[in-house]
Formats: structure tokens, C-alpha cells, sequence
């Protein structure tokens, strides 16, 4: 009884340092990932976020929970998601999907983007800026935005496949 428990101790023992070194290598592989990954998506999100914003927001650093630490208008400040107008929110979010979709997608066959209702709280001007910017990107690949205002057709109306329903 004895060696069957040792034998049971030292398989528990074997088993705790897999999982310990498989965590380590998981660990080790999000921290090469956040090296290579984290500036790539933090540059193309502020450029995309600054030319929607108007250059109110120039930079949009990304961290490992998708939170901005944005510079506004040259001045640097982390600020928690919620500090943001629900139009900036939206604006910075509308701005992450597609710098992540850029990133990860093959550019010899981009995925579809498809948002929904991306662009409820953006003001006229802002949402102008977003919809010419996602028309560019239309030529390299479907987007499908839903929405139930009338505006977002109105402003591409003759630029761009537009199905009302």
C-alpha cells in the first residue's frame, strides 16, 4: 500500500510540473506575442483612431485587456474606457476591430468585416470620416454593416452596395 501511494505522490508530482512548465510556455509565448503583436495593433488603432477623431486622438496604445491609454490632442493620458463620450468609445473600438482585422487578416484574401450598428453615437462629421475610410477598405474586401438609421446610407448613397430593408 505503501508504494502505491508513492507511486501516486510521484505521478501527482510529474503532472503538477507539466501543467507548471505548459503555463510557463503559455506565459512566455503571450509575452512574445504582446512583442510583436502589442505595437503593431497600438499603431495602426491610433492612426485609424486619429484620422476618424480629426486628430483629437493622435495615439492609442492597446493593452492586454483591449483598454486604451490614448493621447489626446499630444498630451499622454491613460484613461479608463468609460472616461470616453459613447461616441469615442464607439470611435476607438470601430478603431481596434479594424486595425485587429488588418493585422490578422491574409491580404491576399481579407476576411468580411461585419459591424453592427458601429456607428450609433458617432456625431455626423465623425461618422462622414469613418464611412470614407471603411469605403477605402471596402475595395480590398466585404463590409457588411448593419444598422437601423438612415443616415449611414444617406452619406455613401451611390459610393457603395446598399441594401435597405
Amino acid at each position: 500500500r505503501g508504494d502505491e501511494l508513492d507511486a501516486r505522490i510521484e505521478a501527482l508530482h510529474f503532472q503538477t510540473r507539466a501543467i507548471d512548465q505548459a503555463a510557463q510556455a503559455l506565459e512566455n509565448a503571450q509575452q512574445t506575442l504582446e512583442k510583436r503583436f502589442a505595437p503593431e495593433l497600438s499603431r495602426q488603432t491610433g492612426l485609424i483612431l486619429s484620422r476618424i477623431t480629426g486628430g483629437r486622438y493622435t495615439q492609442a496604445l492597446v493593452n492586454r485587456e483591449m483598454a486604451p491609454a490614448l493621447t489626446v490632442e499630444g498630451v499622454a493620458r491613460s484613461l479608463d474606457i468609460r472616461q470616453l463620450s459613447q461616441g469615442a468609445a464607439g470611435q476607438f473600438y470601430l478603431s481596434l476591430r479594424l486595425a485587429l482585422s488588418r493585422i490578422m487578416a491574409s491580404s491576399d484574401d481579407p476576411p468580411p468585416l461585419i459591424l453592427d450598428d458601429a456607428f450609433a453615437f458617432f456625431d455626423d462629421g465623425r461618422l462622414a470620416v469613418a464611412l470614407e475610410l471603411l469605403f477605402e477598405e471596402s475595395k480590398a474586401r466585404q463590409i457588411v454593416a448593419f444598422t437601423c438609421h438612415r443616415r449611414e446610407a444617406d452619406v455613401l448613397e451611390g459610393r457603395a452596395n446598399i441594401i435597405r430593408l
